[in-house]
C-alpha cells in the first residue's frame, strides 16, 4: 500500500482498522474467561508502515496454549497458513493428557480475513 494512490491508502487503512478491531472483538468474545486476563490481553496496535500494518495480538503468556491445547489434546487443523507447525510445538513428547484446545483467536482471524478480502476488492473496484 506504500506506493498506492492516496485514496486507496486512506480507505485501505480504515478497512484494516475495522478488520483488526473486529478480530479483537470476536476473539475477546470467544476467549474462555477465568479471571479475564486472557481476554484483556487481546490488543490492537496503532497502524504502522504507512497504515499497511495493524497488529492484533493475544499477549497473555498462555494464549497459544489455550488456542491449541497441550499434551495429547493439541488440535492441529488441516490449514495451509502454517498453523499446524506452530501448534505442534505445544504437543510435547510425553503422553500426558494436557489441556483441550479452546480456539478463540484464529476463528476470528479467518472470519475477518474473508471480510478484508471482499472489502479491499470493493475499494479497488470503486476507485
Amino acid at each position: 500500500m506504500k506506493d498506492a494512490p492516496e485514496q486507496i491508502k486512506t480507505q485501505g487503512t480504515e478497512t484494516l482498522q475495522v478488520v483488526a478491531d473486529g478480530i479483537a472483538s470476536d476473539a475477546k468474545s470467544a476467549a474462555p474467561v477465568n479471571y479475564g486476563n486472557l481476554k484483556n490481553q487481546i490488543q490492537v496496535s496503532p497502524p504502522e508502515d504507512g497504515g499497511s500494518v495493524i497488529r492484533v495480538e493475544a499477549r497473555a503468556d498462555y494464549s497459544a496454549y489455550v488456542e491449541f491445547g497441550t499434551g495429547t489434546h493439541v488440535e492441529v487443523e488441516n490449514d495451509p497458513e502454517g498453523l499446524p507447525e506452530y501448534a505442534l510445538q505445544f504437543k510435547g513428547s510425553k503422553e500426558i493428557p494436557g489441556m483441550i484446545a479452546r480456539p478463540y483467536f484464529f476463528p476470528a482471524v479467518r472470519k475477518w480475513t474473508t471480510i478484508l478480502k471482499s472489502k479491499m476488492i470493493e475499494i479497488l473496484n470503486k476507485i
